[in-house]
């Protein structure tokens, strides 16, 4: 069963379909009729299927659409990435509370910068996690020192093995620390690939290098990783 996304289930989008037409509660600005998409395109997958009936389901018209100000567009790419995004953010800060509000802010920045994005020069995907990256480090700035509560990807089974479950969350956090250790632009290039699932042609775009470029920086992210780790 596909996991209902954070976002959804938090007080963050308490409007109607009625008060998100209101310019007084529409929460990204006057009128936007952002959270209206939102509860209308809740089932995200049959959202996309009926865009793609009326003949405008391609990402790169979507993008379009929603540099022009479509905010039903840009719902739906919502729809499409937000997983993608709350993931990445939840393996850098461990706790949901702040990982679902940092997804929240992650999107409501892609909105009010949208028009300025081009799709020559990144990926949008890599658009939004490079916007994810810098939303994290800035949580990271205000709240250092804070000791996080670090949860796990799911509550444990209280009926699981204490053994392999200890066993399991040693081995998340030695990938963590590992990952952490890594060169910045290591670091990229395996969120790139295994968590924004992209092509190498796609990364070396992202990050301004070549395709050969982005598959050497893979193999010594991947050789040290393999050093650091050992057998864990």
């Amino acid at each position: 069963m596909k996991r209902a996304h954070p976002i959804r289930e938090t007080a963050a989008w308490p409007w109607t379909v009625e008060q998100a037409a209101s310019p007084s509660t529409a929460p990204f600005g006057p009128a936007s009729g952002f959270a209206a998409c939102y509860v209308v395109t809740h089932d995200n997958r049959r959202a996309l299927d009926w865009v793609n009936e009326a003949g405008g389901g391609h990402e790169l018209d979507l993008i379009e659409r929603a540099r022009g100000g479509d905010s039903e567009a840009f719902a739906l790419l919502y729809d499409q990435y937000a997983d993608q995004i709350y993931r990445y953010v939840f393996y850098r800060v461990r706790n949901r509370d702040d990982s679902e509000d940092l997804t929240q802010q992650v999107f409501m920045r892609a909105w009010g910068a949208i028009g300025r994005y081009r799709v020559t020069e990144a990926p949008f995907v890599a658009w939004l996690f490079t916007i994810a990256h810098n939303s994290v480090a800035s949580f990271g700035r205000r709240t250092r020192g804070q000791e996080p509560l670090d949860e796990a990807t799911e509550v444990a089974d209280e009926a699981a093995d204490p053994q392999l479950s200890a066993e399991r969350r040693f081995r998340e956090i030695a990938v963590r620390q590992a990952i952490g250790g890594l060169k910045i632009d290591q670091q990229r290039v395996v969120v790139l690939r295994y968590l924004a699932e992209l092509e190498y042609g796609d990364i070396a775009r992202a990050l301004g290098k070549t395709e050969a470029n982005a598959r050497q920086l893979m193999h010594r992210a991947l050789q040290r990783l393999g050093r650091v780790l050992g057998d864990v």
